[in-house]
């Protein structure tokens, strides 16, 4: 079950020629390592420019924003399987 959110959260990753990849995120003062980025979609909301990541923690799905305009990451949504 999906579980939405809209918390800001800080991200660490890695660039690459492919583009950034996140390794781990903290969120409410815990940091989660990320076993594998499972979706990355950029999107356009109006003239706000996103980038979704759907990454996996621990049999988790967790749905990353990253705010490409005003360089800033939120958890959106959580899944526990």
């Amino acid at each position: 079950m999906f579980t939405k959110l809209h918390d800001r959260i800080q991200v660490i990753g890695i660039f690459t020629f492919k583009g950034f990849i996140p390794k781990k995120f903290q969120w409410k003062d815990k940091v989660y390592l990320i076993n594998q980025v499972t979706l990355v979609s950029d999107v356009k909301d109006g003239g706000l420019r996103q980038r979704w990541y759907s990454v996996e923690v621990r049999g988790n799905v967790y749905r990353l924003l990253y705010n490409r305009d005003h360089d800033e990451w939120w958890l959106e949504e959580v899944y526990v399987g």
